[in-house]
């Protein structure tokens, strides 16, 4: 099964909240497409990663540092040894991915014929390579080399490329299922030991120290108003939106079903929508129930921390949020 990132779970968030006739439902949806093939791209290499079996090395996904003043870059897959850093861009697309240097882009071909263009992926990795080695530098680390690879996790790919440029296409290019061949070649290549197993640990360690993830806010970037999303707790089997609540469960007109925990997926989506602090009277109007008493006692049920007396008490969602199985 596929875990799923934090944007995924946003945007299904999103979706659950946002009445079916909105104009933006189908911008929702695409970039929900697009981030589960990306969730799904990097855990299919993951299955190659665990070929990486030396104590010394140490592998970090989603690490996105600071490169100048409010510009940022990100690299999807590091992995740290004692002799080389691998830098790894995971693309799960399927078609033919034609890669044009001559104009710096990726044109890749659907099954059913239709033409996309996008950012050449080498030149992406190549960017953040240069802009690792500027960190690495500015932090005072010995110049470690660098490998970039673009890393198509799609077996039913075709990757192309003009005769003049396969070769440069081909060092950087490769299948997931290439990955171990190649692992293996770059330990051959590289056996020079530049940094001590205590440098890897403290580089990992510095690395997820500066890592600043990027958390989007799709309200904004969708135009959306917090007057359009719908409250209410949905149902997990059917998504009925919303459900009612009698004897300390909840209940599910479309399909029967009952449940005494769906709250805390609609505390989930209040996180992810609205913010990471929740009083009584906010719980009462998105869950959609009246008694304060009630609200008390799922909130207090989910042993959230909190900040003031009872009156105006603030719930912090944050441990919520931790105990969810997601990367």
């Amino acid at each position: 099964m596929v875990r799923k990132s934090k944007k995924v779970f946003k945007l299904e968030a999103l979706l659950r909240r946002v009445p079916t006739f909105h104009e933006v439902r189908p911008k929702i949806e695409e970039e929900l497409a697009i981030s589960k093939a990306g969730d799904r791209g990097e855990q299919s290499l993951d299955y190659h990663l665990k070929l990486i079996s030396s104590k010394d090395s140490k592998i970090l996904r989603g690490i996105r540092l600071r490169h100048f003043e409010d510009l940022y870059f990100q690299m999807d897959t590091l992995i740290l040894t004692k002799q080389l850093i691998l830098n790894l861009d995971s693309k799960n697309m399927s078609g033919t991915l034609f890669f044009d240097r001559d104009f710096d882009q990726l044109i890749r071909t659907t099954h059913e014929g239709k033409v996309e263009a996008f950012l050449d992926p080498i030149l992406q990795v190549k960017r953040q390579e240069l802009q690792l080695k500027s960190w690495l530098n500015r932090n005072k680390y010995s110049p470690v080399p660098i490998i970039s690879l673009v890393v198509i996790t799609n077996p039913s790919s075709i990757i192309k490329a003009d005769s003049h440029h396969i070769k440069a296409v081909q060092k950087v290019v490769i299948h997931s299922a290439n990955f171990p061949f190649i692992l293996e070649s770059f330990e051959r290549s590289f056996q020079k030991e530049i940094l001590t197993s205590s440098q890897v640990n403290k580089l990992s360690k510095h690395l997820i120290k500066d890592n600043t993830p990027l958390v989007p806010n799709y309200l904004e970037k969708f135009k959306i108003k917090q007057s359009d999303l719908l409250t209410g707790v949905h149902c997990s089997s059917c998504n009925m939106l919303p459900l009612s609540r009698s004897k300390k469960k909840w209940f599910c007109p479309s399909c029967n079903e009952y449940s005494v925990d769906a709250h805390i997926n609609a505390l989930i989506d209040y996180y992810f929508l609205k913010g990471d602090s929740i009083t009584n009277k906010e719980c009462r109007d998105f869950l959609q129930i009246e008694s304060k008493d009630v609200a008390s006692k799922l909130l207090a049920s989910l042993d959230l921390e909190f900040t003031g007396n009872f009156k105006g008490r603030v719930y912090n969602l944050d441990s919520l949020i931790s105990r969810q199985d997601w990367r």
